[in-house]
């Protein structure tokens, strides 16, 4: 990364029992915890994602509908690096080796302003 930025910033990713979203603001950054919760097994969930990669840029999440409340100041709307300069999004389940998971992904839309 041209300025230290982490590849990529935002990931929803499971620790123990609970689903984080963490940020990553510079790849030698430690990740931060945004958001957490203990979802329960066999059951549907919705995770929506709204991102600016202006600068600086911001995310929003939802969770099952509803806004959630990010970073240690609880936040609706995160202020973050979310594109360092370069990018490789990815969308999609990661190192679920051990375990079973459906996962899908909807309606991505990449504007451009």
């Amino acid at each position: 990364m041209e300025d230290g930025g982490a590849n990529v910033p935002l990931a929803l990713k499971f620790s123990r029992s609970n689903l984080q979203l963490q940020y990553q603001p510079k790849w030698d950054a430690p990740r931060q915890i945004l958001w957490q919760t203990a979802p329960k097994l066999n059951t549907k969930y919705r995770a929506d994602f709204l991102i600016n990669t202006g600068t600086p840029g911001w995310v929003e999440f939802l969770w099952d509908g509803q806004v959630q409340k990010l970073g240690p100041q609880r936040e609706a709307r995160f202020a973050a690096t979310t594109f360092p300069g370069r990018s490789d999004p990815k969308f999609g389940a990661y190192l679920a080796d051990n375990v079973d998971i459906d996962f899908y992904v909807y309606r991505v839309l990449i504007q451009e302003k």
